[in-house]
């Protein structure tokens, strides 16, 4: 049995959020059951990047995931700096989570400190340069800069951005722009050789 889990394991690869895998459902629902201690485990020792990599498997497991281990998805996100995961996710739990469960974990009111102070940010590429992300006035609260901490690497690493930031005035390159609180993206185009 375990030479079979090993080698399904093995085939599955590392799948997409929210892709199930070609696995068995006994298969998958063995691995979510490491995986469910797994991130118990690294989150009472905040260790989140490692939280975020068990949540990416377990969501391409194709199980059903219980509201507390969504939350800890959304929390390893928003630790991270990734908010726009952290709100997709939150809207998840809302999506699936009786209202008293919603309720218990403060979700509305975690969605609603991203529709008032943070607004969503595109920047698209026309090549995967690096360019920089400027500030006018840092964020004080720990998830903003962690925010802004992302959204500079990945500008850095991949020249393209699609997330929330806190609302304050950017710019990217060359390219000024002022973020208000909306989900409706603030799209900055680059170009060639910017």
């Amino acid at each position: 049995m375990l030479n079979t889990f090993l080698i399904a394991l093995a085939l599955a690869g590392k799948p997409d959020v929210g892709e199930p895998t070609a696995i068995s459902p006994e298969v998958a629902q063995g691995r979510y059951e490491q995986l469910r201690g797994e991130m118990e485990r690294l989150a009472s020792r905040n260790a989140w990047g490692g939280v975020e990599d068990a949540w990416v498997e377990m969501a391409g497991l194709g199980v059903e995931i219980p509201v507390n281990l969504r939350m800890l998805g959304a929390d390893s996100a928003r630790i991270r700096g990734d908010a726009w995961s952290a709100y997709q996710r939150l809207a998840d739990v809302l999506r699936l989570a009786t209202p008293e469960e919603a309720e218990a974990n403060g979700v509305a009111g975690q969605m609603q400190i991203y529709r008032d102070g943070w607004g969503r940010v595109t920047v698209r590429r026309m090549e995967a340069t690096p360019i920089a992300l400027g500030i006018v006035a840092f964020p004080l609260m720990p998830e903003g800069r962690a925010a802004v901490d992302f959204a500079t690497k990945q500008l850095k690493t991949t020249g393209g951005f699609d997330g929330l930031l806190p609302v304050g005035d950017y710019t990217v390159g060359p390219y000024p722009f002022a973020v208000t609180a909306s989900l409706e993206p603030v799209v900055i185009q680059r170009v060639i050789g910017d």
